[in-house]
């Protein structure tokens, strides 16, 4: 997502769809991404939110068409995948007609929207039976392997206050029923990372941070990751309702 460029790994767009396109490969991230695509079910037109790469929307065929907030990602989207459809747009006021849609995906973006108001948006352009899917992790809820835990836990939650809304993928639930959203429900999925490809992700849990443990911390999860050590595991919490006229 090109929010994460900035919100996550501190990173350039190119950058961070490089790292995204190595994570999204993984066996885990492939299941997330399958089951949202089916808990949209026979949806004919679907807006992707913070599409990023564009993956999601590719995948989902002609049926799609992503939306993200930054320029420079819907121009990477574009090249990318010459077939499929982007927009530049913001989550918060979609360029899309009143009940114009059946089909809402956002994948790890809720934690940086205003997310009543992007929830709201979501019902206004739903068309009555239209279904909406989000994923995401809780920046709470990260773990990792270390040496040094007592650190760890302070990293991890330090992050946590770094962004917008940090929890917002667990109150996900019931901030749908509040958006008028009927048959809402919440499954959980489990990403565990232990290749060298989880490094910048653990080692930006301590953006911002410094000190000499936090110097050790970074130490030891370089280590573990050269030994073939490292590990992370992140619930991934996928919430999906409907809009019943």
């Amino acid at each position: 997502m090109s929010t994460l460029s900035r919100t996550m790994f501190g990173m350039s767009n190119t950058e961070v769809i490089a790292l995204l396109d190595e994570i999204e490969k993984h066996p885990d991230a492939v299941r997330v991404r399958e089951r949202t695509y089916e808990l949209l079910g026979a949806a004919a037109e679907i807006v992707d939110v913070g599409c990023g790469g564009g993956r999601a929307v590719h995948e989902l065929g002609a049926r799609a068409v992503g939306v993200d907030h930054d320029p420079a990602t819907v121009a990477i989207a574009r090249a990318r995948y010459p077939g499929s459809r982007f927009h530049v747009a913001d989550a918060h006021a979609l360029p899309f007609p009143d009940a114009s849609l059946d089909g809402y995906r956002a994948e790890r973006v809720i934690h940086v929207l205003d997310a009543p108001r992007a929830l709201a948006e979501a019902r206004r352009v739903l068309r009555p039976g239209g279904r909406l899917v989000l994923a995401g992790h809780d920046w709470d809820l990260f773990a990792v392997d270390s040496s040094l835990p007592e650190v760890t836990r302070r990293v991890v939650h330090a992050r946590a206050d770094q962004i917008a809304d940090p929890r917002a993928a667990r109150r996900a639930h019931h901030l749908l029923r509040e958006a008028g959203f009927a048959d809402v429900a919440t499954e959980v999925f489990g990403t565990v990372v232990t290749g060298p490809e989880g490094l910048p992700v653990v080692l930006n849990l301590a953006k911002d941070q410094e000190g000499e443990e936090i110097a050790a911390w970074r130490d030891d999860q370089r280590r573990r990751a050269a030994e073939g050590r490292l590990f992370l595991a992140v619930p991934v919490f996928v919430t999906s309702g409907q809009v019943i006229a």
